[in-house]
């Protein structure tokens, strides 16, 4: 870490890395891994070894707001970049991060991605049994050679929600279309899978958010060859700030959407009596 990574807006970042959960506007809580986070990793783990989510045999798009550190991503990472022996190569997968932070992806997310990378690979340099792992130039290499060699394409934006923001996330796995003479080729089938955790907890940012989420599906599902939907990780209610699952599905409805809960904190053992969590599975009519 350095002076210069952390330049923007310097004192709230700090701040966020020592104590604060959130600066409204300015640092919204990316360094800290949110509970709900590892609910929708766990959750995305479970429909991938019980094959209800092959990311393999189509072109995926992945799209995670408001990020941080990224952990649902990372998930599937670790799936992206070892892809089952039978797969053929002309698969793409793009992986688009959003975070409202430029310091958070600098400093949480690529280097956990990295992390991600370096677990599965024995001949990984500088992993040790334990403690830090070292950001090489000869691992960067490597992980950027596993990459090109998946056909797995990152991009990493930082800012607000917004329609220039959606557009910039569309174009980020922009696919060359394909002829042969005067033929053009069918495109292939793809899938956009949307992932949030711990994002509407704020009533000040429940419109633009649910407005983002909207937009890129209905900017991805312009066909029948294309799917998609979004799955978004929350507690039901987030006390003292007014936001939380009924207000949200509100909105979705009110713009033209539609959700369902696909997981419940409650379905599990040992959860105690606390807010109540939930993943929640939206599309369009």
């Amino acid at each position: 870490m350095s002076e210069e990574d952390l330049a923007p807006n310097q004192e709230h970042l700090n701040a966020g890395l020592l104590h604060d959960d959130i600066v409204s506007r300015v640092y919204e809580g990316g360094f800290k891994t949110w509970e709900c986070s590892i609910d929708l990793a766990k959750y995305l783990a479970t429909l991938i070894n019980t094959g209800k989510l092959f990311l393999h045999e189509k072109d995926v798009h992945i799209i995670e707001l408001g990020a941080g550190t990224a952990l649902p991503t990372a998930s599937l990472l670790s799936h992206v970049l070892n892809p089952p022996s039978q797969v053929g190569s002309d698969s793409r997968t793009d992986i688009t991060i959003a975070d409202y932070n430029h310091g958070v992806l600098n400093l949480a997310t690529v280097p956990n991605f990295l992390l991600t990378f370096a677990s599965l690979n024995n001949n990984t340099p500088s992993w040790p049994d334990e403690g830090d792992l070292d950001i090489s130039s000869e691992l960067i290499t490597q992980f950027s050679a596993v990459l090109r060699s998946t056909n797995t394409h990152l991009s990493f934006i930082s800012g607000a929600w917004g329609s220039a923001f959606v557009d910039l996330v569309c174009s980020t796995n922009a696919r060359p279309e394909s002829n042969i003479g005067s033929q053009k080729v069918p495109e292939k089938q793809s899938l956009t899978l949307i992932l949030a955790s711990e994002t509407i907890y704020s009533p000040a940012s429940l419109r633009s958010f649910t407005q983002t989420v909207v937009s890129l599906l209905s900017a991805k599902s312009l066909d029948s060859s294309n799917r998609a939907l979004a799955l978004i990780a929350a507690k039901r209610v987030y006390f003292g700030v007014g936001g939380g699952v009924d207000e949200f599905m509100a909105v979705v409805e009110e713009m033209g959407g539609h959700g369902n809960c696909v997981w419940d904190s409650s379905q599990e053992e040992n959860e105690g009596y606390g807010v109540g969590r939930c993943i929640l599975e939206v599309a369009l009519h």
